[in-house]
């Protein structure tokens, strides 16, 4: 939870307050007058995958750990289920 909480309040002051979190919002309204605006449309959309899978990166592990899908036993012996 609190690295959810963490989360939300970087991300909401990058949406609200940096150049980058401007273009996203305008990127994703409509991307033919994001472009025309100057807005590198295809930067933007990369950095948002990357940071998607960032964050996917560190759910992943959190969400093995909370439902005992891995057993840390198994992993260091190198045992298969």
């Amino acid at each position: 939870m609190i690295i959810f909480i963490a989360a939300t309040i970087i991300f909401d002051v990058v949406m609200k307050r940096t150049r980058l979190g401007k273009h996203i919002y305008a990127v994703g309204s409509n991307e033919v007058p994001a472009r025309l605006s100057g807005i590198n449309v295809d930067a933007v959309k990369t950095t948002v995958f990357v940071i998607t899978g960032a964050m996917c990166g560190i759910a992943a592990p959190l969400y093995a750990s909370r439902t005992t899908a891995v057993a840390a036993s198994n992993v260091a012996t190198g045992v298969r289920a």
